[in-house]
């Protein structure tokens, strides 16, 4: 039986965030481009948003809070977020489309020189970490939660007790190198096919390292999904989608491909049923980030003062008094490091003053960014955008700078446009044509 009046915030919050991802998506379709605000501002509204009420009716193995404080919260902190977000989303939809300038392939050099980043920062974080191997071990052999759990955070702890562990460098090669390259080392003709089959190894391998060695199920799921997400989406105009269903299958498929593929990887470690790692997977994707977030909700101000202005962008800051462990002990009874979202982050450090702070940064600098990849060619811009899928996803459980620094978030579509300016490799912008009104008959 649920609290009285839990169902209608709850509805209330489904069409503020519906709304939302509704509005990201037209933006999008409208320019044809994967655009940075647009992007991560669905990702949030869905993750944090849509399925805020999870826990009530469905078990993600921790025994995460459900007072209707947290639904009420997390309303509010969902319209701030959206009213925050509508100009810049104007400014996208409304003005000019992007470059029109043609297409074409990439330096041979631009793309060595990130695939050397991505293999080095992959490598150097498995020599660096090499001790936590036997942990890693043991990690995919267990078949108890907890133990997962358990295993995760020793893997965690012996990392960040390195210094100079190479995590967000082997972050930026997972979730922003890699899938660049799966998306634009295709289009090296100019290589024969053998040639590219073992680029694309490395590529691959140089994205399973982090995963692998960190143990997470979602970037090892993103490890199969991104090459097949890549292969995809470049064969197929989102428009035409949308305007013929009759030629969506190809979409289709790789969606299909995309959900079996996750399911088998969640399977491993489940050992469970097909269907219960395919519940597994939904619920890891989409309902955890809004329960950990809930958790914030839930802990501060009643368990917790707020800590301060200064904290609105990270968490744990130097000198806080609370970490993720002790948001996780009072909310939930686990010791677990799992991160809230940048919203929750921000609702921690200044309440819902600090949200709209903190979504008002994130949001200006995405949408200047959007500003450069209007200009750049179609295929190149959304070959940036396919970059920050994976952070962008991130934005629904982590701090904004941790998204930023450790993932690449922003950042790493930032210094791809710069090391195109710089091996030459944008072409000249070319303003899209308008159909002109003819001249009115006498």
């Amino acid at each position: 039986m649920l609290p009285d009046g839990t169902l209608y915030i709850l509805a209330l919050n489904g069409v503020i965030c519906l709304s939302g991802v509704l509005l990201c998506v037209l933006v999008m379709i409208r320019e044809r481009r994967l655009l940075l605000m647009p992007m991560g501002l669905a990702f949030f509204l869905v993750t944090n948003g849509l399925t805020q009420g999870a826990p009530l009716w469905i078990d993600l193995g921790v025994n995460f809070p459900t007072d209707p404080i947290i639904y009420q919260r997390a309303t509010a902190i969902d319209a701030i977020i959206l009213t925050i977000a509508l100009p810049c989303l104007f400014i996208l939809g409304c003005t000019s489309p992007g470059s029109e300038a043609p297409d074409r392939p990439l330096g041979i050099a631009l793309l060595a020189v990130i695939t050397a980043f991505a293999a080095g920062a992959s490598g150097y974080f498995l020599i660096r970490n090499w001790e936590v191997l036997p942990l890693v071990e043991r990690l995919y052999s267990t078949s108890n939660y907890y133990e997962y759990i358990n295993l995760r955070n020793q893997i965690g702890d012996v990392i960040n007790g390195h210094s100079l562990s190479g995590t967000a460098p082997a972050s930026w090669a997972h979730g922003v190198w890699c899938p660049f390259l799966f998306w634009t080392v295709p289009d090296q003709k100019r290589i024969n096919r053998g040639l590219r089959l073992v680029w694309l190894g490395i590529i691959a391998a140089a994205m399973w390292v982090p995963a692998v060695i960190v143990g997470s199920r979602l970037m090892l799921l993103l490890a199969v999904a991104i090459p097949l997400l890549a292969f995809v989406s470049r064969r197929f105009n989102l428009r035409h989608v949308v305007r013929h269903w009759a030629g969506a299958w190809r979409p289709l498929l790789g969606a299909l491909g995309l959900t079996v593929a996750g399911a088998y990887v969640f399977q491993y470690f489940y050992h469970g049923t097909f269907l219960e790692s395919l519940v597994d997977l939904g619920a890891r994707a989409l309902g955890a980030p809004a329960a950990v977030s809930g958790c914030y909700y839930y802990a501060f101000p009643e368990y917790f003062p707020f800590r301060g202005w200064l904290g609105i962008l990270k968490f744990p800051m130097v000198g806080d008094s609370v970490d993720f462990h002790l948001v996780s002990l009072a909310a939930t009874g686990l010791d677990s490091n799992a991160n809230g979202s940048f919203a929750a982050t921000a609702y921690s450090g200044a309440g819902f003053a600090g949200v709209a702070v903190a979504a008002a940064v994130v949001f200006v600098f995405a949408t200047w960014l959007d500003g450069k990849l209007r200009r750049l060619p179609r295929r190149l811009a959304n070959a940036v955008g396919f970059s920050n899928v994976i952070p962008a996803s991130v934005l629904g459980s982590a701090p904004a700078l941790t998204a930023m620094a450790t993932f690449g978030f922003l950042l790493g579509p930032l210094v791809i446009v710069v090391l195109l300016t710089m091996f030459r490799d944008i072409p000249p912008w070319r303003p899209a044509e308008t159909p002109r009104n003819p001249p009115l008959s006498s």
